[in-house]
């Protein structure tokens, strides 16, 4: 039982005056130095138990937050967009910052179709697009000319 007003142990040093709190798992911290050596700890611990997490609900079925509520024939099962974030040659791509600027700007366009029409010209953002349609499976006899 904790006496109120006592302060809690540092989750680093053990020392009893904890006065402050990590924002992620909100863990007690007496200082700066204890407050870096937690936070390397705490963010590839919480990164790495959300993966867990994500995955484990998948493969027990669970519906999560993203799982489509009306699908269509043209929704895309969330396999194959999984599959995306693993593709090496996406990866590869998405580095560029101009390809993601570019996805940007179609993003946040008030012509989509015509933003849209005009980025497919840039060789970048057709890679781009061919290598979503192999991985997903869409058409798959549809890859875009060079």
């Amino acid at each position: 039982m904790r006496l109120r007003g006592r302060k809690a142990d540092c989750t680093e040093c053990c020392k009893p005056v904890a006065s402050y709190k990590c924002s992620t798992c909100y863990a007690k911290y007496c200082s700066v130095e204890c407050c870096k050596t937690h936070k390397d700890k705490c963010s590839s611990n919480s990164r790495l138990k959300k993966v867990e997490t994500e995955a484990t609900d998948l493969h027990l079925g669970f519906k999560r937050r993203y799982d489509y509520a009306f699908p269509t024939e043209d929704t895309i099962p969330l396999s194959k967009l999984m599959e995306l974030k693993d593709d090496e040659r996406l990866q590869c791509l998405v580095g560029s910052s101009r390809l993601r600027a570019l996805v940007s700007k179609l993003n946040e366009a008030p012509n989509p179709q015509r933003t849209f029409s005009n980025i497919m010209k840039d060789p970048e953002f057709r890679a781009l697009s061919n290598v979503i349609l192999q991985v997903t499976g869409v058409n798959e006899d549809y890859v875009l000319d060079d």
